[in-house]
């Protein structure tokens, strides 16, 4: 027996591509439904999600590569079933198998709404009338879900600590942010992207993460479309990240110290240079030219050398 149904909630992350046709869709129906997308993240952001799952009539869940990979989406998926809420799969996207949909889900009869035509429609208004009565909420409510923290927010306190950040700490946020900007989601490269402004303007920051943030900048507009996603898991990503920006920054460490050692050898030949030109110089002027001309060959030969090691700068390690 179907019902008539007062609010309905859909778990669409804002990284789906163009689904605007899909509240649109609930609106001719007459069916009216809440979005979670006029809302800024953190808990206040979570508790409103988990708010509106409980108050709701009907879940649904539209089934798209980014909602399945989607941690907030499946969690509230998960958690309108531990409150017994009505769930309707819609189908929205390609890219899905069925057959490795979660257990809740493929116990589920979906709705294939990818054609968006009048067919698709009739099916989706089918579903609807079908929906059972909801059940009351159990007591005690089950514990609620924690809030799917974005690892973007650990590097944002990190880029906002007004103490001094460490050759490895910087290069360790830039590879992290670096990968941030890579994301499929657009919401979080660019987030990433306005991380990296911030980092680049802090005060303390050395000169080889500054020109890499730059280049990054350079090559990353405001506007832009991520590129594809990477599928491996975040615990390898996070052992990759950790193992590449250590052996970076350790290279990168003796860079710096190969530039210091060459500045101060550089700087020992120009004085040596000098007195052996001063020298030579001398010789000139008392009479012995062959003297003087051996000693000004051997000063202006260090001096030239000297300016090409003090010019000679060790280029950072990619990150």
């Amino acid at each position: 027996m179907g019902q008539v149904i007062s609010s309905a909630i859909a778990a669409i992350p804002r990284k789906t591509v163009d689904t605007s046709y899909f509240p649109l869709s609930f609106t001719l129906l007459d069916y009216p439904v809440w979005f979670d997308h006029d809302l800024s993240g953190g808990q206040s952001w979570w508790n409103r999600i988990l708010d509106e799952i409980r108050r709701c009539d009907l879940f649904v869940f539209a089934l798209a590569p980014e909602t399945l990979e989607s941690v907030a989406c499946r969690r509230e998926c998960k958690y309108a079933f531990t409150l017994k809420k009505p769930v309707l799969p819609i189908l929205v996207a390609e890219g899905v198998s069925t057959n490795l949909l979660p257990s809740e889900l493929s116990q589920i009869q979906f709705v294939d709404y990818r054609t968006q035509d009048r067919s698709a429609a009739i099916d989706l208004f089918k579903a609807l009338s079908r929906i059972p009565i909801p059940q009351a909420l159990p007591e005690p409510l089950p514990e609620p879900p924690e809030v799917p923290i974005s690892y973007l927010s650990s590097l944002s306190e990190k880029v906002e600590a007004t103490a001094s950040l460490t050759y490895e700490e910087q290069s360790s946020l830039l590879f992290d942010l670096k990968r941030g900007l890579a994301d499929s989601d657009t919401a979080t490269a660019s987030d990433a992207r306005s991380l990296l402004e911030k980092l680049r303007r802090r005060r303390d920051l050395y000169a080889t993460v500054a020109d890499n943030i730059d280049e990054l900048l350079s090559r990353t507009p405001k506007n832009f479309t991520a590129s594809a996603p990477n599928h491996s898991s975040y615990g390898h990503q996070q052992a990759y990240s950790q193992g590449r920006h250590s052996v970076a920054a350790a290279a990168n460490n003796k860079g710096s110290q190969l530039n210091v050692i060459m500045r101060i050898v550089a700087a020992l030949l120009i004085f040596t240079g000098s007195i052996i030109l001063l020298g030579g110089l001398s010789s000139f002027l008392m009479g012995f030219p062959g003297e003087g001309m051996i000693g000004l060959i051997i000063g202006v030969a260090l001096i030239w050398l000297s300016i090409k090691l003090w010019k000679t700068k060790k280029k950072p390690a990619n990150i």
